[in-house]
């Protein structure tokens, strides 16, 4: 009775330690969800599903490996990022675990301890040796958040992870199945080399990864700048019309000063006609909403659009501020705009125009882009957008980006084919919701 009670408390400590070191090593890499006790909702995971494991007789090992890829991957719902890095971090504690287990192993097997009967002191080494390991990852990545880092390019990295658990665990087992004694060094050896391969593997996936996060907001940031910039040539465009229409205005205000001293009323009236005739500085801007991001990309599309005899058609109703990056809105803007005008340019369409819609009401931003097209597209696999560029590459860079803002926020797209008529509707949320 109470050996059994003495191994209960046992199992529960050595689970308390595992959720431990669990909790602290997603800590390291991702920002915490606004959750009280995620350690304890991480310890009864994890005592679950131990309990499930347990009542199932003879559970295979792989299963054991799968399972516990899949219960790290729902305890990161915890912590904040995308489903997909948390997936490779999980899969890399998981290498970790199991390439630590064998190292102890092979040190039992060394000293000619018996693992069985040790088992339990075998685990609570493995989880302090994985504690050290998260300590020093800890220093090592410090204040970096890994949530924003993409994982598809670098699936070859989380097969790397699998494939060295299964080379550890081919070379374990099969030596110790055979009964090989005098060797076990050599097989200590490896699974410590297999182990560095490992942390320098993911250290290469984390900066492969900045890098590939850098160059993407490089390019962002240098096409917000180039719009800037064409805004402020628009600005001192703009101030030069102003003068030159102020100028004006003088001489003809002194002509009707004139001619009401000289009380000829008839060309008085005429003046006046012709002054009040005159075309206004409205239209040398199709959106003011002093935004300054917002103007210089939709403005400058207006200009480039009205020059190729496209019809651009602007309404926005949006403050100066919005709780929104500006180089996320730059991106969502400069290639929607950029793809509803190479749609109306490519092709025989007829009458081609293009019309934004944006605004805000409530924290919430939704944006419409509407042009017409020559009624061919494609849907892209990838992506799921429709397309009719021959380089996808080229067009998935501008729709991932999109999608990227898009999921940021935790919005969501609609696209709307009808006829020759393409419609992108949108809707990004502020991130406190």
């Amino acid at each position: 009775m109470w050996e059994e009670v003495i191994d209960v408390c046992v199992n529960l400590l050595m689970e308390l330690l595992y959720a431990f070191v669990v909790y602290e090593y997603f800590k390291t890499f991702f920002e915490r969800k606004a959750i009280k006790g995620i350690y304890f909702y991480i310890f009864i995971i994890n005592v679950c599903a131990q309990f499930i494991e347990n009542s199932i007789p003879n559970y295979p090992d792989y299963c054991r490996v799968i399972s516990t890829i899949l219960i790290l991957t729902c305890t990161t719902c915890f912590y904040k990022g995308k489903v997909g890095i948390k997936v490779v971090f999980g899969v890399l504690y998981t290498s970790l675990s199991l390439l630590g287990e064998l190292l102890v192993a092979c040190i039992f097997v060394t000293c000619d301890i018996s693992i069985p009967v040790n088992g339990e002191i075998g685990y609570f080494i493995t989880n302090m040796f994985l504690l050290i390991l998260v300590e020093i990852l800890q220093n090592f990545f410090k204040n970096m958040d890994m949530g924003y880092l993409q994982w598809k390019s670098n699936l070859k990295v989380l097969l790397l992870f699998m494939g060295s658990m299964f080379l550890a665990y081919c070379i374990f087992y099969s030596q110790y199945a055979m009964g090989i004694r005098g060797f076990y060094w050599r097989t200590l050896l490896s699974i410590i080399i297999l182990l560095s391969i490992n942390i320098m593997m993911f250290n290469i996936f984390v900066k492969l990864s900045e890098n590939l996060e850098l160059k993407r907001k490089t390019s962002i940031y240098e096409k917000e700048f180039t719009l800037l910039e064409q805004h402020m040539h628009e600005r001192e465009n703009l101030m030069k019309e102003f003068r030159v229409k102020r100028h004006d205005l003088k001489h003809q205000m002194l002509n009707l000063l004139m001619l009401l001293k000289d009380q000829d009323y008839k060309k008085l009236e005429e003046n006046i006609e012709k002054l009040a005739e005159l075309d206004s500085l409205n239209g040398l801007f199709v959106v003011n909403t002093e935004n300054s991001i917002i103007d210089a990309f939709v403005n400058s599309k207006y200009a480039f659009a009205t020059e190729r005899g496209i019809k651009f058609d602007a309404k926005l109703n949006i403050p100066a501020e919005l709780p929104f990056a500006g180089e996320d809105i730059s991106v969502i803007l400069g290639n929607a705009l950029d793809n509803a005008l190479e749609a109306c340019l490519r092709g025989e369409v007829d009458d081609p125009y293009v019309k934004l819609n944006m605004s805000y009401d409530q924290g919430n931003l939704v944006i419409l882009v509407e042009n017409t097209f020559d009624g061919f597209l494609k849907k892209e696999r990838k992506t799921g957008w429709a397309t009719r560029k021959s380089n996808s590459q080229q067009h998935g860079i501008g729709i991932q980006s999109i999608r990227n803002v898009i999921q940021k926020y935790h919005g969501y797209y609609h696209v709307d084919i009808e006829g020759k008529v393409y419609r992108l509707e949108m809707v990004l949320y502020p991130q406190e919701k």
